[in-house]
């Protein structure tokens, strides 16, 4: 433990008080990073309690700063995609979160590499860029209302039509879409008309993926269904209306609550993000009760409440710790779901 001090002192971009040349220097920080982010990128108990440490450094998240404020050549863009990297899972930690969403330079510029890519000589390179931005402002963004509050009142105009842009294209719809769900659910800031707009205009193919996906990224595209739902109901209907069978579409997520009865690391909350889409389309509707009534969704919700799990408690795994644990409990979703059934059966 006693060599991170070291190791992140070496992420300073201050040639003269490392007493090398700028060659050496990026030397040197390239190493580092590339230690850090190892380090940092470890599972389990043991990587929580380093991550805990690099954090600890007061400098670190200065020098980080520095490095994306500072690069311009190729070899810079190795460095910016090292520390955004070690941004990523620094920000697993929910205090570490905070602190690095409170550094406007650190948003502003994963911001800009997230949808300022096109013009990079690189096509893979930028894309690769792009795709370690979004995940490091996804983590930004997850669960904390003040970075998502950050993101959506930085002085760029058109982020939301920037996400709506990128869940268009192929390369990039699941970080993008992750983005905006995070956005949506956890901002607390009413969205503006312009945002409803562009959130409405990916629905459907956002709705029609959903229909061919499975996994993570099913569990990505609901949960962002889910919270269309929840802030724009009714461009939420008219979208499922012209563009789903609703009753395939039903069928699709009642069978995939089955389908993922043993859950598992890599998408722990795929079970919770359909109860929650349930819970706001009966909230919305009671006509959709009586398509998930047909067709077995309380005998399914009751699966659901024999069979918890721990691993649906957290957001996310590395290794096998989990992270970042819901306040909400499915059982209680599953409650307000039987819930809502029970009272527009009646």
């Amino acid at each position: 433990m006693d060599l991170i001090p070291k190791i992140t002192g070496f992420t300073s971009n201050n040639s003269e008080k490392m007493c090398v040349n700028e060659t050496g220097q990026k030397v040197l920080i390239d190493f580092s990073l590339r230690v850090l982010r190892r380090l940092a990128s470890i599972g389990g108990e043991t990587g929580i309690t380093l991550r805990h440490k690099i954090s600890e450094d007061p400098f670190l998240l200065d020098n980080l700063a520095e490095i994306l404020e500072d690069s311009r050549s190729n070899q810079d863009q190795e460095l910016r995609e090292l520390t955004i990297d070690i941004l990523t899972k620094l920000a697993m930690d929910e205090s570490t979160r905070k602190e690095i969403g409170s550094i406007q330079v650190i948003v502003q510029k994963l911001m800009f590499a997230f949808i300022a890519q096109d013009g990079l000589p690189d096509a893979h390179s930028g894309c690769l860029m792009t795709i370690k931005a979004g995940q490091a402002l996804s983590m930004l963004t997850l669960g904390s209302a003040d970075n998502c509050s950050v993101i959506m009142k930085e002085p760029r105009h058109g982020f939301f039509k920037d996400l709506a842009r990128m869940i268009l294209d192929n390369r990039y719809i699941y970080v993008a879409a992750n983005v905006l769900q995070n956005l949506c659910k956890y901002s607390g800031v009413k969205l503006g008309d312009s945002d409803l707009v562009e959130l409405t205009s990916v629905l459907p193919e956002v709705l029609g993926r959903v229909m061919d996906e499975e996994g993570k990224e099913l569990e990505i595209l609901v949960g962002l269904s889910s919270q269309k739902c929840s802030v724009s109901p009714e461009s939420f209907t008219k979208a499922l209306e012209q563009g789903q069978n609703e009753v395939i579409f039903v069928e699709k997520l009642i069978n995939a609550v089955n389908a993922n009865s043993k859950p598992n690391a890599q998408f722990p909350g795929i079970r919770r993000v359909k109860i929650e889409l349930f819970i706001y389309m009966m909230e919305l509707n009671s006509r959709y009760e009586t398509y998930f009534r047909n067709h077995g969704l309380f005998e399914a919700l009751t699966r659901v409440e024999k069979s918890p799990s721990r691993t649906e408690k957290y957001r996310l795994f590395l290794g096998n710790a989990g992270l970042m644990e819901h306040r909400v409990h499915l059982s209680s979703l599953v409650a307000r779901a039987k819930l809502l059934m029970a009272v527009h059966s009646t």
